[in-house]
């Protein structure tokens, strides 16, 4: 009985792409993922250990733009589908994490989202929101 709650209470958080997540609870929020870009150092290694050059577009002699990966200028580095890039893998990050028993909000959005809003603003945005989303829910 003990090990059915403990499960109850874990949440698993697994991700590939250019999606993130975050938990929002009262007073802070945690970022639970990586974003999966070129730009993140650990995965920059990892594609480069595969055999992927690393650079940014060029317009008129400058870099613009994100980090890619090629060969396929891919500006993620984990996707589903895009197998013409063996460099660019669709194996899942995954995080198994406690729920607090207080409960908390699961945000999960895309790197169109999270290039705008940082950790903090979405923890401001959720707690904002909260109250309303709760009163719908008891509807």
């Amino acid at each position: 009985e003990d090990a059915a709650k403990e499960d109850a209470a874990k949440e698993d958080a697994a991700k590939e792409d250019d999606a993130r997540s975050a938990a929002c609870q009262t007073p802070r929020t945690k970022w639970l993922t990586r974003c999966h870009s070129p730009d993140d150092p650990l995965e920059a290694k990892r594609l480069t250990d595969a055999g992927a050059r690393l650079g940014r577009m060029r317009r008129e002699g400058n870099e613009v733009g994100p980090m890619r990966s090629y060969p396929g200028g891919y500006a993620v580095s984990r996707a589903i589908g895009d197998f013409d890039a063996p460099h660019v893998v669709c194996t899942p990050e995954v995080k198994r994490l406690r729920a607090p028993a207080e409960g908390c909000v699961l945000v999960l959005a895309s790197d169109g989202v999270w290039n705008v809003v940082s950790e903090a603003a979405c923890g401001d945005i959720v707690r904002t929101t909260a109250p309303c989303v709760k009163l719908a829910a008891e509807r």
